[in-house]
């Protein structure tokens, strides 16, 4: 091959590298942004499928027949304590949206932090 062949090939994956980095940046394949995104009935789904998601794997965790490891049963705990602290947020905003309102930006933000509480702790949406 040339120098130049070697130069555009070279120049090429360096400009993939770069826009595909920059993407990561702006949050192309964010799941939060992406959340962000969906209309206020479309949340309602995905939180009640997270928010029974998480519980499920709770309660499988914390069993009395779980075998599982320390480490797993902290986690387990730690998602817990999310779901205590949001579920009064979330029952709220599946409520309003029911009703045919739309939430207001307090309530998208106290669900949006869920989404994102459990996200932290390795929940994939």
């Amino acid at each position: 091959m040339s120098a130049k062949s070697k130069l555009l090939g070279l120049v090429l994956v360096l400009l993939f590298a770069v826009v595909s980095c920059a993407g990561m940046q702006l949050g192309v394949n964010d799941p939060v942004s992406k959340f962000i995104k969906l209309s206020p009935q479309d949340k309602a789904t995905v939180l009640m499928e997270t928010y029974s998601k998480v519980y499920d794997d709770v309660n499988t965790t914390l069993g009395p027949m779980s075998n599982a490891t320390l480490a797993e049963k902290q986690l387990a705990v730690e998602k817990a304590k999310i779901l205590i602290s949001a579920a009064p947020a979330i029952k709220l905003y599946v409520m309003i949206v029911k009703g045919g309102v739309t939430p207001s930006p307090a309530d998208e933000e106290a669900i949006v932090k869920f989404i994102r509480d459990v996200i932290s702790k390795g929940v994939v949406l």
